[in-house]
């Protein structure tokens, strides 16, 4: 048995144990969610922490142009079982064999004219975005699915446009851990509700 069959067998064996765990918990909804006028700094300090907690450095905030962006996470697939970007046994054994680093972006904007930077006095839609990246060597062409079938090709076009060894590209966008992410925002954007509703009550008595 080789190598990979190995570490995938056990990916398999760990993800079932800790399905049982979570009682394998259904997806969040959407990657998107709708912040009530007047709450968008909340909804930004919200997110903040919620990237913090999940791990994430954050690279920008930019309340006025709507954006908060995050550095590079590695995911080590299984040596950090229980992080929660550990959705899918293909994931798993993906980020064991070739540490792929995620990187995490939150847009918002005016619900009532998505072209539009959000307002602190109107309502704002945001919407979560995680790419899942990849680093190559100049001339190996990159399989988007999976590690196994990757090829090596030369071409000399690409190492005279400078792409270095360790240049990162985006293999796709993982929408699952986007939902997660989303779910845990609005979350936190309730639990400050439940907080504000209990400290007027405190006030009034």
């Amino acid at each position: 048995m080789t190598h990979a069959m190995r570490t995938i067998l056990l990916a398999s064996a760990l993800l079932a144990f800790l399905n049982t765990l979570t009682g394998c918990a259904g997806r969040a909804e959407s990657r998107t969610f709708e912040i009530p006028a007047g709450r968008y700094n909340e909804a930004i300090v919200a997110t903040r922490d919620t990237l913090r907690a999940s791990g994430y450095t954050l690279e920008r905030i930019d309340a006025t142009a709507g954006e908060i962006t995050t550095t590079e996470r590695t995911v080590t697939g299984l040596a950090s079982p229980f992080a929660s970007e550990n959705r899918s046994l293909s994931g798993v054994a993906a980020d064991t064999l070739t540490n792929r680093p995620r990187t995490v972006r939150v847009r918002f904007r005016d619900a009532r004219d998505p072209q539009s930077p959000p307002a602190p006095d109107a309502p704002v839609r945001a919407e979560v975005e995680a790419v899942i990246w990849k680093r190559i060597q100049p001339g190996r062409r990159v399989e988007t699915e999976t590690t196994f079938r990757g090829r090596v090709a030369r071409d000399p076009a690409e190492i005279r446009r400078g792409v270095n060894a360790g240049t990162p590209v985006p293999v796709r966008l993982d929408h699952d851990y986007a939902r997660v992410l989303a779910r845990r925002i609005t979350e936190r954007l309730a639990r400050t509700d439940h907080d504000h509703a209990d400290h007027n009550d405190d006030a009034a008595q």
